[in-house]
């Protein structure tokens, strides 16, 4: 079509979409209850469509199809602006500005449409998690507002604490400001729209949301479901938005002092050399939080670890704080020493750490104020000096091969081509000829050791 071409014959949806987009239509025109999400949800987009439309409908419907098509455009293969616009218009229909409360309320409504969504997930079988509660749901909701609400304080402050700002309001400006910075929020927004307004199969549907969403299976246990002290807002926190992805799909419970005992010798004989893993605490006030280390554990005098690693709460507050650059004292574990500290602990330095656990593993501490040097993380647990309630550490994805099983592995290779060598031998003598030889010499070649090379040339002059 020429240059009349209208806005809305422009937006492309194929035969199948269009039948999904119409029954989508349907039901919101006539204010009937949308799929996951909250009916006060349902509400607000109906009410944003209905501001939002410029062109002449027929009878007394609120907003013309076209329009609907267009919302829907935005919400599945729209730009940062185009969801900045639609939730800073679900917020507020009408102002130039949208006040802050108004803003948490509509992101609390997606957040437990995201949450309705994601709860038969075929893998939360594996975990025993507590159930939403609203108030771990408000400190989510919280700390996804976290750049925002933080904007122009410094970072050498002490951490602020997370509340609805009163008498503040924003422009869009503002939240696409915020939404660039904040990908978990842009997620949950498409995990939402993609669900709700689903344009293919049910089949479809959750082939993509399982691939979207990442709750990792549990490997190497015998029993199933295992606690956590993790509810699922955490799990999803940590494990989606904040651990390299190649190590989302599985964890492995290492140890469980509820399961292990009270013991720092446990801790460490569970934890030495089993690659990347998450450790939880939760301390006898109720503070959970804890670090993920890019490697595995390892006894020794000295930090080690990786720019990778990151420390992080859960309660009171949800916060993930990475590596700043300052120093390297990523990770430290010791045992049995007498003039270093004895016990496992994540950035600061000696005396001052991040967080700490000591050799007794009853007690520990986290002296970081106002920052910690290494992670810029604030003082994770309620006071200084804590007492361990609980436990855990996860190794997270796939198990690394030991060095063993790597042994083993050149054994079996270099039996393999003795064996292959001596047939050939054989074959020679018999006066048969081996027709694979030469596609199978291209590939051993490259990894045979020149010893084996003299061995297989004196065959010959021994026969």
């Amino acid at each position: 079509m020429g240059g009349g071409e209208s806005k809305a014959e422009k937006r492309i949806f194929n035969d199948t979409e269009q039948t999904y987009v119409k029954k989508h239509y349907d039901l919101l025109v006539n204010q009937k209850p949308l799929r996951f999400i909250p009916a006060t949800l349902s509400n607000r987009i109906f009410e944003h469509l209905k501001h939002s439309h410029k062109e002449k409908v027929k009878g007394h419907v609120a907003f013309s199809h076209s329009t609907f098509e267009l919302f829907l455009e935005r919400t599945a293969r729209g730009t940062v602006t185009d969801k900045s616009n639609i939730l800073f218009h679900l917020s507020s229909p009408k102002d130039d500005t949208v006040n802050a409360q108004n803003l948490y309320q509509t992101v609390y409504e997606f957040v437990l449409g995201f949450q309705k969504i994601i709860k038969d997930l075929p893998q939360w079988k594996y975990w025993q998690t507590t159930d939403y509660k609203e108030q771990g749901t408000e400190r989510f909701v919280l700390s996804l507002f976290f750049e925002l609400y933080t904007k122009g304080i410094s970072k050498k402050l002490a951490v602020p604490t997370l509340c609805v700002p009163k008498d503040t309001c924003f422009t869009v400006i503002d939240i696409e400001e915020w939404l660039t910075k904040t990908s978990m929020m842009i997620w949950i927004l498409d995990v939402v729209f993609l669900n709700t307004f689903c344009l293919d199969e049910e089949n479809a549907r959750k082939d993509v949301l399982h691939s979207s969403v990442h709750v990792p299976v549990i490997t190497k246990s015998k029993t199933l479901p295992i606690s956590t002290i993790l509810d699922r807002n955490a799990l999803v926190y940590l494990n989606n938005y904040n651990l390299p992805k190649h190590l989302t799909s599985e964890w492995r419970l290492l140890f469980c002092n509820s399961l292990n005992g009270d013991s720092f010798s446990q801790l460490v004989g569970h934890i030495v050399n089993k690659g990347p893993s998450i450790i939880i605490v939760k301390d006898k006030d109720g503070y959970i939080f804890g670090g993920y280390s890019s490697q595995g554990w390892e006894l020794g005098p000295k930090f080690y670890g990786s720019a990778d690693c990151f420390l992080f709460t859960i309660t009171p507050q949800y916060g993930v704080y990475t590596t700043t650059g300052y120093n390297d004292n990523f990770m430290y574990l010791n045992q049995g020493q007498e003039t270093l500290p004895n016990g496992l602990g994540m950035g600061g330095q000696f005396n001052y750490f991040g967080f700490w656990i000591d050799h007794s593993f009853n007690h520990g501490h986290s002296k970081a104020g106002p920052r910690c040097t290494t992670y810029g993380s604030p003082q994770l647990s309620k006071s200084a000096d804590f007492t361990v309630e609980m436990v855990e550490v996860w190794a997270v994805g796939p198990e690394p091969k030991s060095e063993d099983s790597d042994d083993e592995d050149k054994e079996k290779k270099q039996k393999s081509v003795l064996q292959d060598t001596e047939s050939k031998a054989m074959l020679e003598i018999l006066g048969k000829h081996q027709h694979s030889e030469g596609y199978k010499e291209r590939e051993e070649e490259e990894d045979m050791s020149e010893e084996m090379k003299k061995k297989m040339n004196a065959i010959p002059k021994m026969l």
